[in-house]
């Protein structure tokens, strides 16, 4: 048949529920995570990897879950599980800067940087912006 025969419904990228993985050993391939992260409900696509220009895993990943509900369990079930014998940093994706409110890791949003800034002694743009 032609290909618009083979047409399925449209896919919106921003459905479901994006959980972030990280802290993998360089090891784990996306069927590793399929693996792992669909025993706990429907995932939508498959897992991803982030490499390197070198092709080397960057030793972190996104798993999309179809349901809310499935991606939370992930969450509560996975994180700081060693793979590998590293523990797994499992978090919701946040969107934007803001913590996202079903996340049971989540802490209080940070504001600023870490410390004091500095004066700028000698920057003659601190008497403005110091």
């Amino acid at each position: 048949g032609s290909a618009l025969s083979r047409l399925g419904a449209k896919v919106n990228p921003n459905a479901g529920t994006k959980v972030n993985v990280s802290n993998l050993s360089h090891d784990v391939l996306e069927d590793d995570l399929l693996d792992i992260f669909s025993a706990v409900g429907e995932l939508i696509g498959s897992p991803s990897l982030f490499y390197d220009r070198a092709g080397r895993s960057q030793g972190r990943g996104i798993v999309t879950y179809a349901r809310q509900s499935d991606a939370l369990t992930a969450v509560k079930e996975y994180h700081q599980r060693a793979l590998d014998g590293k523990p797994m940093r499992v978090e919701l994706e946040r969107r934007g800067n803001t913590p996202n409110p079903f996340d049971p890791n989540a802490s209080a949003p940070v504001r600023g940087g870490a410390g004091p800034k500095p004066t700028g002694a000698g920057n003659p743009k601190a008497a403005f912006f110091g």
